[in-house]
């Protein structure tokens, strides 16, 4: 009974400890990135796939819409010569048509963007985690112009960044069991 008990303590303590580092399969945690008063928000989960392939799902602009939901039509305008992508497309989400600046390299991929009304930055973390699995961070801020910032309170621009964190990564999750 002893050893029963050691056993299910010791299961539950490396549970928790995955748990609070952000690596249980397939959880999603979003909250405001702490240090910032609330203007950025952050979402991170650990899923089952190898670094590289979620950098691509990420990366490939123009396979956005397949990938992610909410986003309806996606495309590259233009490549920079520093090797910055253009992008566009539209988010349901957002409810606007936003135009990025990306930059990418191996585990990271940072934007600045705007679209009607809003000028957004952020970047995307991705991590090995081993074993085949990778950590992504998402952080994101926006700030708003004109008379959208009339409008739009401060509460309801974080729950929008949440609702698109937190969509972008049940994407990655859903792609990485296929």
């Amino acid at each position: 009974m002893r050893v029963r008990s050691a056993v299910c303590v010791t299961l539950l303590s490396l549970v928790t400890a995955a748990f609070a580092r952000g690596e249980t399969a397939g959880a999603i945690h979003l909250s405001d990135l702490q240090g910032t008063d609330g203007r950025w928000q952050s979402g991170e989960t650990t899923v089952a796939a190898p670094a590289a392939q979620v950098q691509a799902w990420f990366g490939e602009a123009a396979a956005w819409p397949s990938r992610f939901p909410d986003v309806e039509w996606a495309k590259v305008i233009s490549t920079e010569p520093d090797g910055t992508r253009v992008v566009q497309f539209k988010s349901s989400i957002l409810g606007r048509t936003m135009t990025l600046h990306v930059r990418e390299q191996a585990g990271l991929i940072a934007y600045t963007g705007e679209g009607s009304g809003v000028s957004t930055q952020g970047k995307i973390l991705i991590q090995p985690a081993g074993e085949g699995r990778t950590h992504v961070v998402l952080q994101t801020t926006a700030d708003l112009h004109g008379a959208v910032r009339l409008v739009v309170t401060e509460g309801a621009k974080r729950a929008r960044a949440r609702r698109k964190l937190g969509s972008d990564l049940a994407s990655i999750i859903r792609l990485s069991k296929n």
